[in-house]
């Protein structure tokens, strides 16, 4: 379950545009609950089967007249319970810190059922599902990842790389819904959400290199793009941001600062676990 109250978060008019002026300044309440079943078929073969239930309030448009006008009433709260399935293969020599190893990871996400009964409920004039709040909307989500880890020399020096790319497909899907790229786990450095669309790709590389004791440090390059399609994904619309960041390895957890540095500022983040 995450749950995360009064998020100051940020609407761009133009998504490729850097000179479109401030962005707009709205209020996010999201709320996602999920369930997974994971059996493992061998060592290194996993699949899981599960359901999410995400829901997510906007409001405060005071500075975000554009978003306002843009929405449709119903979208300022909206709904959605989904069907999850994935298929994964992980060879990591570690879950937390991996060195060595890779990951395959393919996950479908629909609606379909929950878009199916709330079809259902409207045609017989009934509300049997009290989470059906916005309009009616489906969507089929894909998403492919894959992970590369390995030593390049010692002292541990490792080299992390990641691409990812999501695309979904179906019929008005609300803004809430739209799959976003930028922020501390995907473009480091720039805004997060700051491109919206239903089609993103994303791509890391990290060297990960000890500096005293528990204290090591990374550098890193981002680079994504986001598009309506995957037919529409164009060079000219790739951003890429340099990484620079330190980590504080204890016997549980990792403490991690980054750096992103973006064309339109500089990102900071401080969180725990790598970003990827």
């Amino acid at each position: 379950m995450d749950y995360d109250k009064w998020i100051n978060s940020k609407y761009f008019p133009a998504d490729y545009d850097a000179d479109s002026g401030d962005p707009e300044i709205f209020t996010k309440e999201p709320l996602d609950v999920s369930l997974l079943l994971t059996h493992p078929f061998n060592r290194y073969l996993n699949g899981q089967i599960g359901a999410q239930f995400s829901h997510v309030s906007l409001y405060n448009f005071g500075e975000a007249p554009t978003l306002q006008q843009d929405l449709q009433d119903k979208d300022t709260e909206t709904a959605y319970l989904s069907n999850i399935i994935n298929l994964r293969w992980d060879t990591l020599n570690s879950a937390k810190n991996p060195s060595r190893g890779f990951y395959l990871k393919h996950e479908l996400e629909t609606n379909w059922l929950h878009d199916q009964l709330r079809g259902d409920a409207e045609n017989e004039r009934r509300d049997p599902l009290s989470f059906t709040w916005g309009r009616k909307f489906s969507f089929l989500r894909n998403t492919t990842t894959a992970r590369y880890y390995t030593v390049l020399w010692y002292p541990k020096t490792v080299l992390a790389l990641r691409l990812q790319g999501k695309y979904q497909s179906g019929g008005d899907i609300p803004f809430q819904f739209k799959l976003p790229l930028g922020g501390g786990t995907s473009l480091r450095g720039t805004s997060s959400g700051r491109y919206l669309d239903d089609t993103v790709v994303v791509a890391n590389a990290e060297i990960r290199f000890p500096i005293y004791k528990g204290l090591g440090g990374i550098l890193g390059y981002d680079a994504g793009a986001a598009a309506h399609s995957p037919e529409q994904l164009a060079l000219k619309d790739l951003v890429s941001n340099p990484v620079v960041g330190l980590r504080y390895y204890m016997s549980d957890f990792i403490v991690r600062l980054d750096v992103g540095l973006g064309e339109e500022g500089m990102g900071l983040y401080f969180n725990f676990g790598h970003a990827f």
